[in-house]
């Protein structure tokens, strides 16, 4: 948050999901009836690994004792919690678009973080080549939606915005 005192001495991050799941498929062959699902585990998370940084535009690079210590806070009982909620997910309850080779879908579902859930719609920018379905779009989503407040430190000089974004730059492994 850069309006805190000593938002100086804090950085952005950048952080990226790995071993997720996930699953679109179009059971009636109509995109409204879409079914997507899609799980990834909190606790490998991956906190501001230096290429993942630069692809978001971020020039500086953070020590790996750095990398841990965020990883630690964002990992914790007053954040996402690992230990006890282990899976972020999203279910889709309707899906608009879709119809063509490339284009744009409109997905409203519900993601569950920490156990509680939310109502969200994100717009996906797809294209499917050959075998492959590539999917990219931003879901802004706040902390306060999740039941749960920013991190903050050295009593709210360093914090963490509410609002928080996320990302995704997907390609499927298959299309059955």
């Amino acid at each position: 948050d850069e309006s805190a005192f000593a938002s100086g001495f804090a950085h952005n991050h950048a952080i990226r999901a790995s071993n997720w799941q996930g699953e679109l498929s179009y059971p009636n062959g109509l995109a409204q009836d879409c079914e997507l699902t899609v799980s990834l585990p909190v606790n490998e998370l991956i906190v501001d690994e230096p290429q993942m940084r630069r692809r978001v535009g971020y020039d500086d690079e953070l020590s790996q004792s750095q990398r841990n210590e965020i990883r630690g806070h964002m990992l914790a009982e007053n954040q996402l919690n690992g230990e006890r909620f282990e899976n972020i997910t999203f279910t889709a309850t309707s899906c608009a678009g879709g119809e063509a080779a490339a284009g744009t879908m409109t997905v409203r579902g519900n993601m569950v973080i920490r156990g509680q859930s939310s109502p969200v719609t994100i717009d996906l920018q797809y294209r499917i080549i050959e075998d492959s379905l590539y999917l990219r779009g931003e879901l802004p989503i706040t902390h306060a939606q999740f039941g749960f407040r920013p991190y903050r430190a050295f009593g709210g000089a360093v914090r963490n915005q509410e609002r928080l974004v996320i990302g995704f730059d997907l390609q499927s492994n298959t299309r059955n």
